[in-house]
């Protein structure tokens, strides 16, 4: 048993010879060469698709693996077009049918059986955005049109290959409502603080007595308590499943979604609740319910408890003129629900002071204009609007006469009350950096938000920071370089991609992010005067897209395969800082 005197061994050439001593003679053997090559356990080259099965239902609750306990008795099969366990493969065609559920069960198999393999996919509908996960697929086409899944086969965090498959799907046009109806429509209310069962802590929520409400009647409902209300409607034929939609309308606006609805009512009113019957795509029928909830009128001055944290803050740099711009976004917290039709930002202090008795300040311009804003954020779907000149939507100029028509107050409103944002997103032009190493300046800016709700009832809160401008930025008379080193990041990779460089996608419907990071510094490292760079993507078909950031994103189809060529162009300290490489989005 030579096993216990063989050394440890190595990756590469192993020299082996054996040594034999038999009554104090030894002899050596001839030397063996033994080569231990490193293998990759994840190595792309000798993995491969496993069988991709095709199911008719749902995926079954007690699965273990992608492949275990897939029977006819597991899969709900409602009549099953599709025989359990029917084998698919890439790059084919399959027709499938409407309004019926369908899972797919796909296997990347893996070089070595230890290496973690899973598969991820996106189903790319006819209309929409595509829907992406990890397999099992599971989804129920209700449209005609051509679903596109593609799936990513991955070995331990790589993507190792994609597999296209197509399906057809061709719907009816519609349902006949004949012999459809409505099921019972229930409502209960929910008891937010219930006494404790036996036990039990206290705080659960409870159902208080479902009970059956019927269309065209008005029910009362007590102001701020939680109540729900379900419906079903059933129809004939196995192809026409039935569904329930509704849509809500109140004083605080309108919601829509599908049965069953949520609800607590805050506003005094009337609130229509109008549910529609579906037999497939088809609306067979409907059934208004009114509620009237009375809720007594808050005499406080605010009757919110609102909050806006101190910003977090980035600095970019003007270059004409010189300036800084202040990017600061304020986390907000409130109450939710759609209660709020204003909001005003109005700069009501500020401060600008620098080192050395405010000497860094005497060459500045536009003294009138700093602290002022510079290209609000929308909240939401609403725009900055203003009061000024006769005009709603003026200009955010940064240059030449219209930095002193730069406003200090911004409006957002709206007719339909908008539930409180979770951030709001302001910035402001200060001095430029100073060239003088030693020059430090600092500003104080104090920010008072209004929030107004439906009632006309106002909070306002009050939030003052600084910012600190540091020396360095312009850099006149020392020698700036800059450097474009651009990240794409997709599903599974990434890649830091040369000027000049082409890179090739796998085929599918890939989103794609870039990251520029562009730099402008000295030689010192120090930063020089530049202005954030622009994208340009130029098609296969000549067309130019501009992406905008901060994630420059853009979709890779199969309907527009080739090479895309990226421009990313800079200013640092006045000159032209330019990159160009190229995606190749395969057939």
């Amino acid at each position: 048993n030579l096993l216990a005197n063989i050394p440890p061994l190595v990756y590469g050439m192993n020299n082996i010879s054996i040594v034999v001593t038999y009554n104090g003679c030894s002899d050596t053997s001839n030397a063996y060469n033994l080569f231990i090559k490193k293998c990759d356990s994840c190595d792309c080259k000798e993995s491969s698709w496993g069988d991709i099965i095709l199911v008719q239902g749902e995926k079954p609750v007690d699965k273990a693996g992608p492949m275990a306990g897939i029977s006819a008795a597991q899969v709900k099969t409602n009549k099953a077009n599709v025989p359990p366990g029917t084998k698919i493969y890439c790059k084919e065609v399959y027709e499938l049918k409407c309004n019926q559920p369908y899972t797919i069960y796909p296997i990347y198999n893996c070089k070595d059986t230890l290496c973690p393999s899973k598969v991820t996919y996106s189903l790319q509908p006819p209309t929409g955005s595509p829907v992406t996960g990890t397999a099992p697929v599971t989804f129920t086409p209700t449209v005609s049109g051509t679903y596109t899944l593609t799936l990513y086969g991955w070995c331990d965090g790589k993507i190792c290959d994609t597999c296209v498959i197509t399906f057809k799907v061709t719907c009816d046009k519609g349902c006949d409502c004949k012999g459809s109806k409505w099921t019972e429509i229930t409502m209960s209310q929910q008891n937010n603080n219930p006494p404790p069962p036996a036990g039990k802590a206290a705080g659960n929520i409870a159902i208080v007595n479902p009970g059956k409400i019927n269309c065209g009647k008005t029910y009362d409902v007590k102001c701020k308590t939680s109540y729900s209300v379900n419906a079903g409607y059933t129809c004939v034929g196995a192809n026409c499943p039935g569904s329930v939609q509704y849509v809500f309308t109140g004083p605080t606006g309108t919601t829509s979604g599908t049965m069953p609805l949520n609800f607590s009512l805050t506003v005094t009113g009337t609130y229509t609740l109008t549910m529609y019957g579906y037999c497939g795509t088809t609306k067979c029928d409907s059934c208004v319910v009114k509620f009237k909830v009375d809720c007594p009128v808050d005499t406080t001055c605010c009757p919110y408890n609102i909050t806006v944290s101190n910003p977090t803050t980035t600095l970019t740099t003007l270059s004409s003129p010189p300036a800084t711009i202040a990017n600061s976004t304020f986390n907000i917290s409130g109450p939710p629900g759609n209660l709020f039709t204003e909001i005003r930002a109005e700069v009501v202090d500020y401060v600008l002071t620098s080192n050395f008795n405010n000497e860094c300040l005497s060459c500045k311009t536009y003294p009138y204009a700093w602290a002022s804003m510079y290209q609000p954020g929308n909240v939401g779907t609403m725009s900055p609007q203003i009061s000024m000149y006769n005009s709603t939507t003026p200009s955010f100029n940064p240059s030449g006469a219209g930095m002193y028509q730069n406003p200090r107050e911004v409006v957002w409103n709206s007719t339909t009350p908008f539930t409180l944002p979770s951030s709001v997103n302001l910035s402001f032009l200060l001095p430029a950096a100073s060239i003088i190493d030693c020059c430090e300046m600092t500003a104080k800016i104090c920010v008072k938000f209004t929030f107004r709700d439906n009632n006309c009832k106002e909070c306002e809160v009050v939030v003052c920071y600084t910012v600190i401008i540091k020396p360095g930025g312009e850099n006149n008379n020392k020698e700036c370089k800059c450097s474009i080193k651009p990240l794409l990041k997709w599903e599974g990779g990434q890649k830091t991609v040369s000027c000049g460089e082409t890179i090739t996608l796998f085929s599918g419907n890939i989103p794609v992010s870039m990251q520029p990071n562009f730099e402008c510094k000295d030689g010192t490292g120090k930063d020089c005067k530049s202005v954030a760079p622009t994208v340009t993507i130029k098609k296969p078909d000549n067309s130019t897209q501009v992406l905008t950031g901060p994630n420059y994103n853009y979709t890779y189809t199969l309907a527009l395969p080739g090479t895309f060529e990226y421009t990313v162009v800079g200013l640092c300290n006045g000159k032209k800082c330019e990159c160009k490489f190229y995606v190749v989005n395969p057939k």
